[in-house]
């Protein structure tokens, strides 16, 4: 059988929270705002999925209201024939008339089948919770149709009196269920306790887990950061492969370990890698041109073999940038071995550590946060304000840092002349000579790293042709000072100074915006 929807809880570790068809789950939420929230995340996986959803509520009105405020159409979704509200309340003559029995036939019309899910979330007095063998009736008689129809069904306790005290007597008297989960609190800080689900070991999800609601009304699952780490570090020390190396051949070197299995290229470390629990991988990087494929490749390991496998970059004759650091870094690395370090040292240094870093899924959105736009050399003063500040503000907000360097021209030295002498390579370094300043942008940069990056830049020594500098790390500091280059740029034309303040959100997401700007 396979997962056909989930409870639409964001996070929460597989595979709690997946139904499968033809069971039967019960959940307990006494809170009204967190059954909600569940209802609301549920209704949201299933549409999402592509699967047909059944709400059993007694309030539907509020319940599309909360739907609506979630940014989901429940008419829209009902015309599609996606989405039935089926209002199960004592003014329902029917429900009042066949009680619970009358429910299956309405679901037996509204199509549900192998695809589709059931939310009973209803507070009729027909049901009689709190009466235990009927409860455990109405749950046989509820499975039985769940297994004949191959549809998922979650009973929700909540809203009339105590929750757990009902999901403890189902579970007594119909223990044949799919999955029990208690949630305490409310939708703002909430617990998840397992108490049994299919597919997991009971001495792993004994624990408690905090839940918490995001800013798009879903439920989130705030992941237990030491705890995770605890249990990759003792799967890493009782691995049978946590002792092996397995690197290229240029990340070698001329004296590889005799330990080690050097391999001919990178793909080859990576099919070797599969199924990896412990080992190590070490990859050589010679050019900026390998950083996508070497941060892609990463990303695909680390998601496939998890937190114990060791991956390491090593620096051929070629230095990372700190915004490249951290990319790799973010992406899945372990550690950036920059020489003299050797990587035994740095593997066992990192000997029973498991990567402890948030991984993004989303490549792509890792990816254009941390690797500045397609840009680079010089710009005229007004677009250099624009673009120097889009650039800034993407830095600050991948973690990044930035350094604007102001040069003061030496009396020797003219515009023509110290454009010709600045030649950065590097996408992410814009310049501009404002009067008797050049202006340089370097994106991701280490403050300390600036004085080896204008020896690449500069063909000729600092203070050969400037006879002063300023540099600014901070970001704040930076925008005042590209402040007062565009409006020196707009007096200088007449023009009213071009200022970034909304629109720079815009440019930042699309370097085509960028690169039109520039022209």
């Amino acid at each position: 059988m396979s997962a056909v929807a989930g409870i639409g809880i964001d996070g929460l570790p597989a595979p709690l929270g997946q139904v499968l068809p033809g069971h039967l789950y019960a959940l307990s939420a006494p809170d009204q705002a967190l059954a909600t929230a569940l209802t609301v995340g549920a209704t949201g996986a299933a549409l999402a999925a592509r699967r047909r959803i059944a709400l059993v509520v007694s309030d539907p009105e509020s319940t599309c209201a909360a739907l609506s405020a979630a940014g989901l159409d429940p008419v829209r979704a009902h015309r599609r024939g996606s989405l039935r509200v089926f209002g199960w309340t004592p003014r329902s003559s029917r429900a009042a008339r066949l009680g619970p029995a009358q429910l299956l036939d309405e679901l037996d019309a509204f199509g549900c089948g192998e695809n589709a899910l059931v939310w009973l979330w209803p507070a009729h007095p027909a049901f009689r919770w709190d009466d235990g063998a009927a409860l455990a009736g109405f749950a046989r008689l509820y499975q039985a149709w769940a297994r004949l129809c191959r549809t998922s069904m979650v009973l929700l306790f909540g809203g009339q009196g105590s929750g757990e005290g009902h999901a403890q007597q189902l579970v007594a008297r119909h223990p044949a269920l799919g999955g029990l989960a208690l949630l305490h609190g409310d939708a703002r800080d909430a617990l998840w306790e397992t108490r049994q689900w299919s597919g997991t070991d009971p001495r792993q999800t004994a624990g408690l887990l905090r839940l918490g609601l995001g800013s798009d009304g879903r439920l989130r699952c705030e992941p237990d950061l030491v705890a995770e780490a605890e249990n990759w570090r003792r799967r890493m020390l009782a691995a049978d492969d946590r002792h092996d190396v397995l690197i290229t051949r240029t990340a070698a070197g001329d004296t590889p370990s005799p330990s080690w299995t050097v391999l001919d290229d990178d793909a080859t470390v990576e099919r070797q890698m599969a199924g990896a629990v412990a080992a190590s991988a070490v990859f050589g990087i010679a050019s900026g041109r390998e950083l996508r494929a070497l941060a892609r490749r990463l990303h695909r390991l680390r998601i496939a073999c998890g937190r114990g496998v060791r991956l390491l970059v090593c620096e051929q004759g070629f230095r990372l940038r700190h915004g490249q650091v951290r990319l790799l870094l973010s992406l899945g690395a372990h550690a950036i071995v920059t020489p003299p370090q050797r990587v035994e040292a740095v593997l066992a240094q990192l000997d029973g550590i498991p990567y402890a870093r948030p991984l993004s899924d989303d490549f792509e959105a890792a990816l254009r946060t941390a690797i500045p736009p397609p840009l680079g050399g010089f710009r005229e003063p007004a677009a250099f304000a624009v673009q120097a500040r889009a650039m800034a503000l993407q830095a600050r907000d991948a973690g990044l840092e930035c350094v604007l360097v102001g040069l003061s021209l030496a009396p020797s030295t003219d515009a023509a002349h110290a454009r010709a002498q600045c030649r950065p390579t590097r996408t992410g370094d814009l310049f501009s000579i404002d009067g008797d300043t050049l202006h340089l942008l370097l994106y991701g940069c280490w403050p300390g790293d600036v004085d080896a990056a204008l020896g690449h830049i500069l063909q000729a020594p600092v203070e050969q042709l400037f006879d002063g500098q300023l540099r600014l790390a901070d970001t704040p500091s930076i925008l005042a000072a590209l402040e007062r280059i565009a409006a020196r740029a707009a007096t200088a034309t007449h023009r009213p100074a071009v200022r970034a303040e909304p629109g720079m959100r815009s440019l930042l997401q699309s370097p085509l915006a960028l690169q039109e700007s520039a022209r």
